[in-house]
């Protein structure tokens, strides 16, 4: 009886051991994340291109909370959202929070973009479905109103596929400054 209370101790331990080695020493949330676009998930590295030219990375983004969102220059239901997000844009414009909009209609030229971002004072970074092709296919924007909220680590923390409003923007970002 002894010797089997023995050689189980001596099993059970091996496997912690086994299993410690086999995680290359890494946390349990540390192996558990991997690249995706659910929740939970890291974000896939992308980069856009902004525009007026400008090429951004998302290595670059690191250390702030980005928000990404697809949406075309003349839905309505983008307009709607493209409304509510500006004034928390306002809000948090100077406390280290991205927004980043790709609007994935081919259609849309710059110009059409750009007078858009003025009507619905919406002055952050925009791409079009050209500069924000790689965006587009990372997260699988295939829709308008795609919207993910991705740490400062580079997890995404939330993700919708509606009309997102102004207050719950606002608390998914206040949850993670």
């Amino acid at each position: 009886m002894k010797k089997k209370a023995i050689i189980t101790i001596i099993i059970v331990a091996l496997a912690g051991v086994g299993l410690y080695f086999a995680a290359g020493n890494k946390t349990t949330s540390q192996i558990q994340a991997s690249v995706g676009t659910s929740v939970g998930d890291i974000a896939p590295a992308f980069s856009y291109t902004t525009l007026d030219g400008t090429k951004i990375d998302s290595a670059s983004l690191r250390g702030k909370v980005v928000v990404i969102t697809s949406s075309a220059a003349w839905c309505p239901t983008c307009i709607m959202e493209a409304q509510q997000f500006a004034p928390v844009y306002q809000k948090y414009k100077d406390d280290s929070v991205e927004f980043i909009t790709v609007d994935i209609d081919p259609r849309d030229d710059k110009d059409f973009i750009k007078q858009f971002k003025q009507d619905n004072n919406t002055p952050w970074d925009y791409a079009d479905a050209q500069g924000g092709a790689d965006i587009s296919k990372k997260f699988g924007f295939d829709r308008f109103e795609i919207t993910y909220i991705i740490d400062k680590n580079g997890t995404i923390q939330f993700r919708d596929s509606v009309i997102t409003s102004s207050d719950k923007l606002d608390a998914e970002i206040q949850k993670l400054l």
